[in-house]
């Protein structure tokens, strides 16, 4: 994302909802969220649109912007704030 300066690796728990694991961004390295600030995960179906857009290499499409922009503000805490705010994920 971001013109290759912010990588994030995600998961998908039992409930075929994607959380992620790690997100690394240029400047300040990887951040693996704290267990008690673990962030939580996607709902099911912005999930599903998703791993669709993901798979068929769409990842630049506004669907998954709007999908990962508001994941990210609502886990900002666990997941670097400022980090996300400098790469304009908030």
């Amino acid at each position: 994302m971001q013109g290759d300066s912010v990588f994030a690796d995600f998961e998908v728990d039992e409930n075929n909802c994607l959380y992620v694991v790690r997100i690394s961004y240029d400047g300040y390295g990887c951040c693996h969220p704290e267990k008690n600030k673990q962030p939580g995960v996607i709902d099911p179906e912005s999930s599903r649109q998703l791993i669709e857009l993901i798979e068929g290499n769409e990842l630049g499409n506004p669907e998954a912007t709007a999908i990962l922009r508001g994941y990210f503000k609502e886990n900002k805490e666990s997941l670097w704030e400022e980090a996300l705010e400098e790469h304009g994920l908030v």
